[in-house]
């Protein structure tokens, strides 16, 4: 069961992070928004478990509680919801079979009417905040998982990071757990514990990651082809002098030919630009890299191998109630316009066949490649 959400986790940060180029690919229907919706939504129906019981019952929980007590499905619940809509001109994408178009919409229309919903700032609202300190003691949207835990939500003047006052000896100001007096020497136990520390709090202002460990740089970007990786490889740090060589993985996977566009085959880098891009790329790393350092790059996957294999297999969102294939998932996912490789990722023989030709060009491209000698690395 757990293993289920995780994957379907990854399926969402997969879904999320289609950049090309450093742009969001254009998506219709709620895009993203709603096929996270209708994913989660159809967890909740199928593992009968609500992650997050406190936020989701009071935001979500009564529409979505009342449309499964409805034996709704996840596409009218997220439509409800307002995550998915249907765009003017634009296929409606549905993962969940629905009886008629008409009455699909009424239910959606139905559920909504029944459940006024709350206009909560996801990014920077706290449910449950009555003293407006923006310390709250619930651990969602920006609660006390962002910003600490407020001790007492009934007076602003108490929260993480308050000074004492007359030693806490009555009321913990700062949360910090140490209040009151110690009956043997008459000082208050904030003084005998915490005098001699310096005080100082600390806040996190940016988007990086801390998972790398000394002398390890990670710098790739979802969805980085061989152009945008020639910017993204300024961000590498190395001294020709004062530093070590290192080894470098140049490994762009498949997004020179692989992309969400609807018109797949236009959006394709050529041969030409993808060589001239790579050798840009690799030339730039010679001028960066002390020498003796070592550049493996990698060949473009292929991803018709890859959809043979698992089109007509159940998808682990599928093994459970209603049954789906990936193709049905993949097929879902082009329709919002979201899917991360339209080329590949489709019932269309004929296109998988164009991808996997265009795939075995960019091959002979980085074949050309070994034969070129560089002065600081092999």
């Amino acid at each position: 069961m757990m293993k289920a959400s995780l994957e379907w986790i990854f399926l969402i940060f997969a879904i999320l992070l289609p950049v090309i180029n450093g742009l969001s690919i254009k998506s219709i229907d709620g895009g993203s928004d709603c096929a996270s919706c209708t994913i989660i939504v159809g967890l909740v129906e199928k593992l009968s478990i609500v992650y997050n019981e406190s936020i989701r019952l009071i935001f979500l929980g009564p529409i979505i509680i009342d449309g499964f007590m409805k034996e709704d499905s996840p596409d009218i619940i997220c439509h409800a919801l307002k995550f998915c809509t249907d765009d003017p001109g634009q296929a409606k994408c549905r993962l969940y079979l629905s009886k008629s178009p008409i009455l699909f919409t009424q239910h959606v229309l139905n559920l909504h009417q029944q459940h006024s919903q709350p206009s909560y700032d996801l990014s920077t609202s706290k449910i449950f905040d009555f003293d407006q300190d923006r310390f709250g003691s619930e651990p969602t949207f920006r609660g006390s998982s962002w910003r600490r835990k407020d001790c007492n939500d009934f007076s602003s003047a108490i929260h993480p990071g308050a000074r004492i006052v007359q030693g806490d000896a009555i009321i913990d100001h700062n949360c910090n757990g140490i209040y009151g007096i110690n009956s043997a020497t008459g000082r208050s136990w904030e003084e005998e514990f915490c005098n001699e520390t310096q005080r100082m709090g600390s806040t996190r202002l940016f988007d990086l990651d801390h998972c790398n460990h000394r002398d390890y740089q990670n710098i790739a970007v979802t969805g980085a082809d061989s152009k945008s990786i020639l910017d993204i490889a300024k961000t590498l740090r190395r001294n020709l002098i004062n530093d070590v060589p290192l080894l470098v993985i140049y490994s762009l996977v498949g997004n020179d030919v692989c992309n969400g566009h609807p018109n797949t085959l236009d959006d394709m880098a050529t041969v030409e630009e993808m060589y001239s891009n790579i050798l840009n790329g690799l030339a730039y790393l010679d001028t960066i890299l002390p020498k003796g350092s070592h550049v493996l790059t990698t060949g473009l996957a292929n991803g018709n191998v890859l959809y043979q294999l698992l089109d007509d297999l159940i998808h682990t969102f599928g093994r459970i109630g209603i049954q789906f294939t990936y193709k049905k998932i993949y097929t879902y996912l082009s329709c919002l316009q979201i899917s991360p490789c339209n080329g590949w990722l489709t019932s269309n023989d004929t296109l998988r066949a164009i991808m996997t030709r265009e795939r075995l060009k960019s091959m002979l491209c980085e074949m050309r490649l070994d034969y070129r000698s560089w002065k600081n690395y092999l």
